[in-house]
């Protein structure tokens, strides 16, 4: 629905938020659990002016926004995972999604989707998703305002969406670089069919992890981090 609207010339800012998901989505479009009356679903317009290239930086905006919210509303310090998780202790309490439509050399718009696990209780997991998965509420058996996290997220959000704008997408990388504790990390890196291990070296300007495998230093824009 965000999407459309984004075609449809709504301004930047434009937010969508969802009571429930029917066919919620994650990266490679894996089914994203959405029950009713228990999270926080939502879809914000932005419309940067970017060469395609330089949008990948956007996906780290919106996951430190989520680490700065989880953290005020909490006091719990959660985990970066590259490139779009945040988890506590290990379960993944949200994950973010890019979509856009570009032009040959520019970005016209982007939906940045975010979906947080907030007042979902562990009886309506099943076996699998439990293994993998937490909630705000889970690991602090408080229920919270779910329009009070919407509102600091989306201040959060416009926080980092402005250091982008002013300062560029090396500056939010670095930021997000820090915050993850990356550099010097053994990671194992499932991509296409073949998985890649080595020590983290960082993240480049464009959000690519620099892994060193055995000496030679790799470059890896997209996969999935064991």
């Amino acid at each position: 629905y965000a999407f459309k609207l984004a075609l449809a010339n709504k301004p930047e800012g434009l937010c969508v938020v969802a009571e429930t998901q029917t066919t919620g989505k994650g990266r490679l479009n894996r089914n994203w659990f959405s029950p009713a009356s228990s999270n926080l679903y939502l879809s914000v317009i932005l419309r940067p002016g970017i060469h395609p290239s330089n949008v990948y930086p956007i996906t780290f905006i919106s996951s430190l926004a989520v680490y700065d919210t989880i953290m005020s509303i909490t006091g719990i310090e959660s985990t970066l995972k590259w490139p779009n998780d945040v988890l506590i202790n290990g379960k993944k309490v949200c994950g973010t999604l890019l979509e856009l439509s570009t032009e040959a050399d520019m970005v016209r718009f982007v939906i940045v989707g975010i979906g947080i696990n907030i007042n979902l209780k562990e009886k309506e997991l099943d076996r699998d998703i439990k293994l993998k998965a937490t909630s705000l509420y889970i690991e602090t058996k408080k229920i919270f305002e779910r329009a009070f996290v919407c509102g600091i997220l989306l201040t959060n959000l416009e926080k980092y969406y402005l250091i982008f704008k002013e300062k560029g997408e090396k500056e939010i990388v670095t930021i997000w670089e820090d915050r993850a504790g990356i550099k010097g990390k053994h990671m194992e890196i499932y991509q296409m069919g073949e998985t890649y291990s080595g020590i983290a070296e960082g993240i480049d300007a464009s959000g690519a992890i620099l892994l060193n495998i055995g000496g030679r230093t790799k470059r890896i824009i997209a996969g999935d981090v064991n």
